[in-house]
């Protein structure tokens, strides 16, 4: 979520030596984005807080001061859950922030400045237990079993809770040591669906290499994540 506050047009007049001098200051508004940042983490777990401030023209906001707080926790280097420090070149700023024990959610208040104008932006967080971590079951099955060069294999997943009831609306990235997905990279973001499903298509170019491996990395905001590792055998020809 970002918030903007706007800066309007001042206008001075100031007597010099009989003289009326007038003149007008004109400040750019700050806008600041915290888009990107993920939902939720894990207790113990340091996660990267980030925000941009860019000017209303859209160039980034440089050397501006930052603050950033919340209500529990520690930033890394701090021992605090407070931290103050200046945006980058690109207009960035980033701390590493972590809790253990931790509460269920947490917000984090962000102040910009110039030294003219403020502007404030907010991050919210669920936390999840530590036991969260690794509680989704990954399941992954290739069709044929070995892949003919230039022709579609057909990868399944399934994902599943410890007690392998289906989790849906899980999200997945898959990346491979070789060909490519269906969407022609090796690296592939997506979220299962309503049946905890996800499918898509491989191939490799001639001559293709006896094994490829794809990783699997599944994230759910409430449930917790988990991983996998699928086998590609493929023929030559």
């Amino acid at each position: 979520m970002s918030r903007q506050f706007t800066a309007f047009l001042q206008y001075f007049a100031i007597p010099l030596a009989g003289l009326l001098v007038a003149f007008s200051v004109s400040a750019s508004r700050i806008i600041v984005n915290t888009s990107g940042n993920p939902v939720s983490t894990f207790e113990g777990t340091p996660t990267k807080i980030r925000m941009v401030a860019k000017k209303d023209d859209g160039s980034p906001l440089v050397n501006a001061s930052v603050t950033m707080q919340t209500k529990g926790g520690d930033f890394v280097g701090t021992g605090n859950n407070i931290i103050s420090g200046q945006t980058d070149f690109n207009g960035n700023f980033t701390a590493t922030w972590s809790c253990s024990p931790c509460a269920k959610q947490y917000s984090f208040d962000i102040k910009v400045s110039d030294g003219f104008n403020t502007a404030l932006g907010r991050v919210e967080m669920r936390v999840l237990p530590r036991s969260a971590k690794n509680s989704i079951r990954v399941h992954s099955l290739v069709t044929p079993e070995r892949v003919r060069p230039n022709r579609p294999a057909t990868i399944n997943i399934t994902t599943a809770g410890k007690d392998e009831a289906l989790i849906t609306g899980v999200k997945l990235e898959l990346v491979v040591s070789g060909g490519k997905f269906a969407n022609g990279s090796t690296r592939m973001r997506a979220k299962t669906d309503s049946n905890g499903q996800f499918s898509t298509s491989w191939r490799c170019s001639k001559p293709c290499r006896k094994k490829y491996y794809v990783k699997i990395r599944a994230f759910h905001e409430t449930v917790g994540s988990g991983s996998g590792k699928l086998v590609i055998h493929a023929s030559k020809r």
